[in-house]
């Protein structure tokens, strides 16, 4: 059962690709964020973007300024949602402070040439999707080294509660050959994140279901089940891992042109998608949580 004791700083990491910020979900305006949280925590740019950052400055939680990948803010997003339902949820729950870390920028892989790729130059250049370039596995390394020190120096202890591995998408139109190593690149990055944090924590990977967009594109149609078999041996042999798949979602439908889930581009996810992600990660951790008596 998964307990919280006054002392434990929970930690969310989000990381990946354009689903992992809502791409072209902007939030209506009354929905939006503005009032910072106030048992909710982010890591703003720019006080946070560096790769060679000595503490991790952190801020109550808003909508906007808290992806340390590219700008892109206030939209509909699996880490939004997630930060507004803890929030509701703390005093009733007596859930502790929440720690979110959000990295992601569109169109970005982990094989060779995207930035979450480890050999990726270190350039820092800050900005929206077609002018921000970051080495993203060095900096999120030296962002986690940062936060769990820096609650441990607090006398917190630092529990991280998953990675949610939005990504993977970019590598469906790779040549097949490039793939065969998928799964040791995936393997060395989150090793990175484990060393980094000094702790082994759950990845959830979520399920590439974007097919007849990749067929439609010309890309090889294996690749889609390659990834997905490199994610599902993953969720299975790192501990308390797992696979999310939007076709779990209540709206899935596959004889929809773009299966209940998907924006007209047929790759990236609904508003109502991104808030049933969000469900699921907070049923995940409450479903077993019990509070520690105070």
């Amino acid at each position: 059962m998964m307990q919280f004791s006054p002392s434990d700083a929970p930690i969310l990491l989000v990381f990946g690709q354009s689903n992992a910020h809502g791409h072209h979900l902007p939030m209506a305006p009354e929905d939006r964020i503005r009032t910072p949280l106030a048992n909710v925590w982010g890591l703003r740019q720019p006080e946070n973007q560096s790769y060679r950052l000595a503490d991790a400055v952190w801020s109550p939680y808003t909508s906007d300024g808290t992806n340390l990948g590219e700008i892109q803010d206030h939209t509909y997003c699996m880490p939004n949602f997630f930060a507004k339902k803890w929030q509701e949820r703390c005093a009733a729950a007596h859930l502790p402070d929440l720690s979110i870390i959000r990295i992601s920028i569109g169109a970005q892989g982990v094989t060779k040439p995207y930035m979450w790729n480890p050999e990726y130059p270190q350039i820092l250049t800050p900005g929206a999707l077609g002018t921000v370039r970051i080495a993203l596995f060095p900096m999120a390394c030296q962002i986690l080294r940062c936060a769990v020190s820096g609650f441990r120096r607090a006398g917190k202890v630092p529990r991280i509660l998953a990675l949610h591995w939005i990504g993977g998408e970019e590598e469906t139109g790779a040549p097949p050959e490039e793939l065969l190593g998928l799964e040791a690149l995936y393997r060395r990055i989150f090793t990175g994140f484990f060393e980094a944090a000094e702790t082994q924590f759950p990845i959830r990977f979520y399920k590439i279901l974007s097919r007849r967009r990749s067929l439609a594109m010309g890309e090889p149609p294996e690749n889609i089940d390659g990834i997905n078999r490199v994610f599902h041996h993953l969720a299975g042999s790192l501990p308390g891992s797992g696979m999310i798949s939007a076709e779990d979602f209540p709206g899935w439908d596959p004889q929809d042109p773009q299966c209940g889930i998907f924006q007209p581009d047929g790759v990236h996810y609904t508003r109502a998608v991104q808030e049933w992600f969000a469900q699921e990660a907070f049923r995940q951790i409450t479903d077993t949580y019990q509070p520690v008596q105070r």
